[in-house]
């Protein structure tokens, strides 16, 4: 067969159900951090309320086309096994998942331009291009994932293996650029603690609670596109599916880091906190 096809089993349909069922969950999340967002932080700048709004009818297409995936072939194809076309529902998918994490990760590299704003120009430049250049390079090999998936004949061992490395390649790609936005954000802020806390003790001991989210949400996203390369790659030496259920959910952590890390800024406030300026976005 020539072009995108999915080989639809039982397992297939039931990790579709088991990551439907978990982004359902997150969505839900997503709803609710909106709500709060724009309940809380109505004197925010605009563009900061477009960013939000535009994580959130993301984040709710992808929930859109993933039940047009289910329904497709549940309802429509009546549950029959075999190899079909993909469907755009499926295509819808994964451009929503990457277009998110793309965003996502653009967010975290410019935090990390907020929080050198006082530091040398040129070491500035240099921290943010990296971290975007790691960022782009994972989009990128999400595109040519995707011309290998419509180029390539999935009949064809060789052909399909090409199709099974990019995507392999993607989410290493992907993984390295989550490593260093997380180490960069932690090194900058114990920079900052190191200079700050015997100035002030409670400045410094609100800089470790900001470190400690840091590292843990840095983790958690690390951990998460480890797991999915991971079962990505078990899946094509095994013919199983399990990856279907890291897949879905994936970029629904995402946003909701994003938007946890927006509704986080009143308690730091509350604090008196004026050294770094990661949650200001000013």
């Amino acid at each position: 067969m020539v072009g995108p096809t999915m080989h639809l089993e039982e397992g297939m349909l039931v990790t579709l159900f088991a990551g439907a069922l978990i982004l359902s969950c997150l969505y839900g999340l997503t709803i609710g951090q909106t709500m709060f967002y724009y309940t809380t932080y109505t004197s925010d700048r605009i563009w900061i309320k477009v960013f939000v709004a535009a994580l959130f009818l993301l984040d709710t297409a992808k929930m859109a086309a993933t039940t047009c995936l289910i329904y497709h072939y549940t309802i429509q194809g009546r549950s029959r096994y075999g190899t079909f076309p993909l469907p755009a529902s499926d295509t819808g998918v994964n451009v929503l998942r990457w277009t998110m994490v793309l965003i996502s990760q653009c967010f975290y590299v410019h935090s990390l331009d907020a929080l050198l704003r006082s530091r040398k120009k040129t070491a500035r430049l240099v921290v943010v291009a990296l971290g975007l250049g790691a960022v782009l390079a994972g989009w990128s090999s999400y595109i040519g994932g995707v011309v290998e998936m419509y180029t390539e004949s999935h009949g064809d061992s060789d052909g399909l293996m090409r199709i099974l490395d990019s995507g392999v390649v993607q989410q290493a790609v992907n993984v390295a650029a989550d490593i260093y936005i997380t180490l960069a954000h932690i090194v900058i802020l114990r920079g900052f603690k190191s200079s700050l806390i015997y100035k002030t003790s409670g400045l410094g001991s609100m800089l470790s609670s900001i470190i400690i989210y840091s590292a843990t949400r840095g983790i958690l996203l690390v951990v998460i596109q480890l797991l999915e390369m991971t079962t990505f790659i078990v899946d094509s030496t095994n013919d199983t599916y399990s990856s279907s259920a890291v897949m879905l959910p994936q970029s629904a952590l995402y946003c909701n880091s994003v938007l946890a890390a927006l509704n986080v800024r009143k308690h730091i406030r509350r604090s008196n906190l004026h050294g770094p300026h990661e949650f200001q976005l000013e």
